[in-house]
């Protein structure tokens, strides 16, 4: 349910918010983190921000601002939509804490009353009934439990277990909430690699290079690029899928070993 900010006097907005500013700030969240958070966004999130779409996969470059982009995301909906539970799942502890951060602080600087957790310092809950839960991927048994969830963001998808991921996916059947995968790649494997290459047209698809932030200089780029090589420089700052660190053969060597003429051994699963 749309709740407008204005009416919300329990959460401690000023009452002199004009109503129609309200009403636009919920339908835009553009013009939302403009005029109540300050921020301007890029235009890759700006058509992000306002997507409809249940399913989003953002690969970025480096510095590209995902993080920030993430955090508007989830304060917007949980603010304007009542009773939202908004999922935000990191690769491990530190980088749940940094993107929690933010959404604090964003949620600070709009005056908001929210009840913090004091069991893990992770989770918000408005007066509206909605709650932001911050959590650490590094295993699914911290993810499992969860219903009702109206949108799952996903911070650095590639280093999130694959285990983790197909324990969040269930969360939103009922729900039929959101899911949102943001991250620079790591390699040619994991979800994130086979969402982007085979999860079909239900995937709206972003692809954000440092080409595209212009806050990111032409020379450091260079810079990176003669101190990192460019399988590595391509990965971070281009969003290129390359070879893993630790991959023994090539991604092209192992699909090139792959013919439909042979027949496999086994078929289906073994007893």
């Amino acid at each position: 349910m749309l709740v407008l900010l204005s009416r919300a006097r329990s959460q401690g907005m000023p009452m002199h918010v004009d109503r129609r500013a309200d009403l636009r700030h919920a339908l835009d969240p553009v013009a939302f983190a403009a005029e109540r958070l300050g921020i301007v966004v890029d235009d890759w999130q700006a058509r992000f921000l306002r997507s409809q779409a249940a399913r989003r996969i953002v690969l970025t470059s480096r510095q590209s601002g995902k993080s920030t982009t993430a955090a508007i995301a989830a304060v917007h909906r949980a603010i304007f939509f009542a009773e939202s539970l908004v999922l935000v799942v990191s690769p491990s502890l530190r980088q749940s804490s940094l993107l929690f951060e933010k959404i604090a602080a964003h949620v600070s600087r709009l005056g908001l009353h929210t009840d913090l957790s004091e069991e893990n310092r992770s989770s918000l809950t408005f007066a509206n009934g909605s709650r932001v839960v911050s959590l650490p991927g590094g295993s699914e048994e911290t993810i499992r439990g969860y219903s009702g969830v109206a949108l799952v963001l996903e911070d650095e998808a590639a280093w999130v277990p694959d285990a983790t991921f197909h324990a969040v996916t269930p969360m939103l059947a009922v729900s039929r909430g959101s899911l949102v995968l943001l991250s620079t790649p790591c390699g040619a494997r994991g979800h994130l690699f086979d969402v982007w290459s085979r999860g079909g047209r239900e995937w709206e698809r972003y692809k954000i290079t440092a080409d595209d932030v212009p806050r990111i200089p032409r020379d450091f780029l260079e810079q990176e690029r003669k101190l990192k090589g460019d399988r590595i420089w391509l990965q971070e700052y281009f969003c290129e899928f390359g070879d893993a660190v630790d991959a023994f053969f090539s991604a092209d060597a192992v699909h090139g070993a792959i013919s439909p003429d042979v027949e496999p051994l086994f078929f289906g699963s073994p007893s």
